[in-house]
């Protein structure tokens, strides 16, 4: 019996614990440029077409979670190999406590990816954050450094 609450305890804490954001600093230009320097690419973009649908949790599980594929129109570029005016695709979770971030048609986002075979929209991004426009002074001011 005390096996099994412990065995519980940990599960449950592990799931509630699953979206927890570190903020790297109380500056603002500072979060924003950490972020950016540890993306493989950084844009301004548009959501053109959305999808949500039910999709597997991972390939390993056969769990299905609410999921949102969105399809982006690049406005701007400062970081990427990536076409300015292209497009590219998110594939997110949007399950409760994943981290995932359900985006609306026609909004504009400032997308910071990591280098990986389906990207993702999170919270814990600086764009969940701060403002477009004060993202797009401090990402600018990268020209200037």
């Amino acid at each position: 019996m005390y096996k099994n609450l412990l065995f519980f305890i940990f599960f449950y804490s592990s799931f509630s614990l699953a979206c927890d954001c570190h903020v790297h600093s109380d500056d603002a230009k500072e979060n924003i440029l950490h972020e950016y320097s540890y993306s493989s690419i950084v844009v301004l973009a548009e959501a053109i077409k959305i999808e949500n649908y039910l999709g597997k949790l991972n390939t390993s599980t056969r769990t299905k979670v609410q999921r949102q594929k969105v399809t982006w129109k690049i406005l701007k570029k400062w970081k990427g190999a990536v076409v300015e005016e292209g497009e590219l695709m998110t594939d997110t979770i949007t399950e409760c406590c994943m981290c995932g971030v359900s985006v609306g048609m026609n909004e504009k986002r400032i997308l910071y990816l990591q280098s990986e075979r389906l990207y993702k929209v999170s919270s814990c991004s600086v764009s969940s954050q701060y403002s477009i426009e004060e993202q797009k002074q401090s990402l600018d001011s990268l020209k200037n450094i």
